[in-house]
Formats: C-alpha cells, sequence, structure tokens
C-alpha cells in the first residue's frame, strides 16, 4: 500500500537507482506517487499519455523486429536461390574450385541469415509481444479502475459545485427578502413575507443536499487518493521493467546481428581469401 513514499521497487533499474548519487535518485518528487498530482488533478492526464506512449513503443519495436525478421527470411531465400544458380560449370582447376567455395559460402551465408530471422522472431518479437500483453493487462486492470474512481470523483465534484451554486443563490435570495421587508409594508410586505417564506424552505432542502455531496465527495476523494498512489507505484514499475526490458532486448538485437557478421567476416571470407591468393595464373 503506497504512502507519502513509494516502497522500492525490486527491478534492476531500482537497485541501479540506489547505487547511484542519492542527490538524484533519492529526491521523493522523483517518484510516480509524488509527482502525478497538481492542479485540477493535470497530472492524471499526463501519466496516462505517459503509459500511452510507452505501450505505443512496445508497439512500434514488436513491428520493428517483425519486419526485420521479415527482411532477413528475404534475404536469406534469394541467397539460397543464387547459391543454387549455375556458376563456372565448364571450368576447371583452381578457377573451378573457387567459384564453387563462392556458391557453397553463399549457401552458407543464407543458412545464418535464416537462423537470424529466426532468433529475431523467437528471441525478440516474441519477449515484446509479452510484454505488450502485460501492458494491456495493467490498462485493462489497473487503470481501468483506477478510470473509474476517478470519474466518479469529477461526477461528483460536479454535484457539489452544482449544490453549492444553488444554495448559495437561495441564501442571496434570502438576505435580499429580508432587507426588502424594512423598506415596504402593507400588501407589498405580505408578498416579501411569502417569498422569503418559500425561499426559507428551499434554502434547507439545498443545504442538505450540498452537505450530503459533499460527504460523498470527501469519501470518494478518499478512496481516489488510496488508489491513485497504489497506480503510480504500478506505472513506475511497469516502467522500469520496461526500461530494462528494451535496453536487454535491444542489446540481444546487437549480439545476434554481430555473430552473423563475424561469421561472415571470420568463416565465409576468410576461407576465400586463401583460395584467391592459391591461384595459379600461368598457362596450361
Amino acid at each position: 500500500m503506497s504512502q507519502g513514499r513509494r516502497l522500492s521497487s525490486q527491478s534492476s533499474v531500482s537497485r541501479f537507482r540506489q547505487s547511484t548519487d542519492a542527490g538524484e535518485f533519492g529526491d521523493p518528487s522523483m517518484e510516480f506517487c509524488n509527482a502525478f498530482w497538481g492542479l485540477n488533478d493535470a497530472g492524471v492526464d499526463v501519466l496516462f499519455a505517459r503509459m500511452r506512449i510507452a505501450a505505443k513503443s512496445i508497439d512500434e519495436l514488436r513491428a520493428f523486429w517483425k519486419e526485420r525478421a521479415a527482411i532477413e527470411e528475404d534475404y536469406a531465400k534469394r541467397l539460397l536461390r543464387l547459391a543454387k544458380q549455375p556458376l563456372g560449370q565448364g571450368e576447371i582447376g583452381e578457377l573451378k574450385t573457387a567459384l564453387d567455395s563462392v556458391r557453397q559460402e553463399t549457401e552458407r551465408q543464407a543458412g545464418q541469415h535464416l537462423s537470424l530471422s529466426i532468433s529475431i522472431h523467437r528471441e525478440l518479437e516474441g519477449p515484446v509481444n509479452e510484454f505488450a500483453n502485460k501492458q494491456a493487462h495493467h490498462k485493462r486492470t489497473a487503470q481501468a479502475s483506477v478510470e473509474k474512481t476517478f470519474k466518479q470523483k469529477q461526477l461528483n465534484e460536479t454535484y457539489v459545485a452544482k449544490a453549492k451554486e444553488r444554495y448559495e443563490q437561495d441564501c442571496h435570495r434570502v438576505n435580499a427578502y429580508s432587507a426588502q421587508q424594512t423598506l415596504v409594508q402593507g400588501r407589498e410586505l405580505e408578498k416579501i413575507a411569502i417569498k422569503l417564506e418559500r425561499a426559507q424552505s428551499t434554502v434547507e432542502g439545498n443545504k442538505r443536499d450540498y452537505q450530503n455531496f459533499t460527504r460523498a465527495l470527501q469519501e470518494t476523494v478518499t478512496r481516489w487518493d488510496k488508489e491513485w498512489k497504489e497506480f503510480c507505484d504500478r506505472c513506475q514499475d511497469l516502467e522500469e521493467e520496461r526500461l530494462e526490458f528494451m535496453k536487454d532486448n535491444i542489446w540481444a538485437y546487437a549480439n545476434a546481428v554481430s555473430t552473423v557478421c563475424v561469421n561472415e567476416d571470420e568463416v565465409s571470407c576468410e576461407k576465400l581469401c586463401p583460395i584467391r591468393q592459391q591461384f595459379d595464373t600461368a598457362p596450361i
């Protein structure tokens, strides 16, 4: 349960934050539950927008990996088709060996890029899709619940504002009629007395409404404060997890691409270089 300051998150990003300069990360205002408030609940829309952007970034990353995997798969298929094309079928000797090696290494490269496509799909796109589902669950449950309470609070605030306005108008009428009684007499005084009696009867009813709506608003605000702090904590935990996840996801991509580049350079290309050096250009 949230208090004035939230409990420390157990995510690795939080542990990193704890180990850095406390002057920056030790500030309670850096905590979500202390930051997203503001006049007229301005912080609510800011946090909701932040979470929408976070979900959009995950969706974009998922689409990026999907397209990247498709590109690698298509490239691998094209390399494989290329490797099966005729190349120097009428040649003999060292040149034939060299051309055969070009085809063989091209086929090997096709396999490496196909493996990269599968790796991107399983190890990058798959986990991103799982995280997107976690964000969607957060929105369906935690955010939907706090939005419901927020709308109820706004509705109660509207009721209170209207009841207050009616009550104050009635009070002004009562005061005005009371003042007029000292200025008139006879039938006019009787008319003013009737109006004053009606206004006094109305003001009591509106006063009760104003008190009831105010009491209901106080109860809703108490519940809102608690739920909003808890929601802010959940959002901060989810955002910290997302940042760490995306960092690891991008790092895994760099490793996967680097592996293919190293294999192409150290395996395929290194095999072709000695063949070139062994060429005997003297006529047979």
